[in-house]
């Protein structure tokens, strides 16, 4: 009897201790956010895995371990030309040993990608400031927008100084837009431009050269691998006269890419450290005018030189009738024969007569 009468009696004091706890006000409101907490938790992984199939996550209730190529573009930025691209050669393809001073160039036709000349095409080269193409293609696709502040540092800087590599001259700790850093890579071929869009873009330069492989793969340049975004020498930065040729014809499809490349000048808005901005000139119109071959336009490009690879130019080209055409040399003796390579190219393939109808066609001055 003892036992059971202490054992009512328990009972009945965690009953009366439970009811006295609830009767505290803080208690009751606790509890329902505990109870909201856990139903609010339950309901969002109820529905993971079904997405939107426009916001092009991949879905992880899928059957199949397919992962969707489904890829939102923000509207400031330019959507990404159509992938994969496949040079074309034929018994026609011409050796142009003969004719390119360069130890290596390739002529491509563009509306058919038709290889229609070249010379030791096949093989690594290293791209050196050609590298920039893939930049920049990378950097518009993003998504970042062009009016994106960057404050420029000495850690930036100081090293390509030291180094004695090409730099755009924007004084460390001044701050400038993601649009010029775009054009002094592209025209002033700054490094410290390149390395300033890769840690906007991607947080890193290391994990920007990622997209560029990626991207490389992506459109069909399989001889490619990217180590840095500014293409100093590195035993890992290496590509092939054809990739580079395929690269350029696709930034080419790109507005914001295509004014990169086609620009002569371009001079930034006043900055906090100069209120006259920063002028970038083109290092490949600095050396060619564009209109040098008859019936046709050089229009854009993007030089290089390394001391493993010579003098290197990647350049675009139009005639009166708007057949397209890119041209790539690498190997040249001096800063010149890259210049005369292509000019022969374009006077060998895109030549036409010129007609006192023939567009007028002008550089862009960025």
């Amino acid at each position: 009897m003892q036992k059971n009468t202490i054992r009512r009696r328990k009972k009945r004091s965690l009953v009366w201790h439970a009811k006295r706890l609830w009767s505290i006000p803080i208690i009751r409101i606790l509890t329902a956010a505990s109870l909201l907490a856990l139903l609010a938790y339950l309901m969002f992984f109820s529905g993971c895995g079904k997405q939107d199939e426009a916001s092009g996550t991949v879905s992880e209730d899928n059957s199949s371990d397919v992962v969707s190529d489904t890829v939102s573009y923000p509207e400031t930025s330019d959507a990404p030309a159509s992938a994969v691209v496949s040079l074309v050669f034929t018994d026609a393809t011409d050796d142009l040993t003969d004719v390119i001073r360069s130890d290596a160039g390739i002529a491509v036709r563009v509306s058919d990608m038709t290889v229609l000349g070249g010379k030791n095409m096949t093989g690594r080269i290293y791209p050196a400031s050609m590298t920039k193409i893939m930049t920049v293609i990378v950097a518009v696709e993003s998504g970042v927008p062009l009016d994106t502040p960057f404050t420029l540092t000495y850690d930036i800087i100081n090293p390509y100084y030291l180094a004695g590599s090409t730099i755009t001259g924007i004084t460390a700790g001044d701050t400038v837009t993601f649009a010029d850093l775009l054009y002094g890579a592209v025209l002033e071929s700054g490094c410290d431009a390149t390395e300033a869009i890769a840690i906007l873009v991607a947080g890193s330069e290391e994990a920007f050269a990622e997209r560029m492989n990626a991207k490389a793969k992506e459109i069909g340049c399989t001889e490619t691998h990217f180590s840095n975004a500014s293409g100093m020498y590195d035993s890992e930065n290496y590509s092939t006269l054809g990739d580079m040729a395929i690269m350029l014809c696709y930034a080419m499809k790109n507005e914001t890419a295509a004014a990169l490349f086609s620009a002569a000048e371009y001079t930034t808005a006043a900055t906090p450290k100069n209120s006259a901005g920063y002028t970038f000139r083109s290092t490949m119109f600095g050396r060619i005018n564009g209109d040098e071959v008859t019936g046709v336009t050089i229009t854009a490009g993007k030089t290089g030189y390394l001391s493993e690879t010579g003098h290197c130019l990647a350049s675009y080209a139009v005639s009166n009738t708007g057949e397209a055409y890119v041209c790539v040399t690498v190997g040249g003796a001096t800063r010149w024969h890259p210049v005369y390579d292509c000019r022969d190219i374009y006077g060998r393939y895109a030549s036409e007569p010129d007609t006192s109808s023939a567009p007028e066609v002008s550089l862009s001055d960025g």
